[in-house]
């Protein structure tokens, strides 16, 4: 909701995260903090599920990744703003599978 306020731009996400975007804290959830490494070794495994079984709704990725919802969605970020997932609607439903 923050982010919708500041302009999405590296200088919007610098000013709105501060000092801890030097610490490589990216997302708070409750008291649990995810590091960059951490959100990126997500998308890891998010990646690996999808290679080995296909298409998958997000619903079902949250369900079969063992990792907080928030942290599945930063990971489902990563891989889509690096070019790495396929989205295709079925039936009002979002299927994402890998690219390749």
């Amino acid at each position: 909701m923050i982010m919708k306020q500041i302009a999405a731009t590296t200088e919007g996400f610098l000013a709105l995260c501060g000092e801890n975007c030097r610490i490589g804290v990216l997302a708070r959830e409750g008291a649990m903090m995810w590091s960059i490494d951490t959100v990126g070794a997500t998308a890891g495994e998010v990646w690996n599920f999808l290679s080995n079984h296909g298409p998958a709704s997000v619903t079902t990725i949250e369900q079969e990744v063992d990792a907080p919802k928030l942290l599945v969605h930063l990971a489902l970020g990563w891989l889509a703003r690096e070019g790495k997932l396929k989205i295709e609607e079925r039936k009002g439903r979002a299927f994402l599978s890998v690219c390749g």
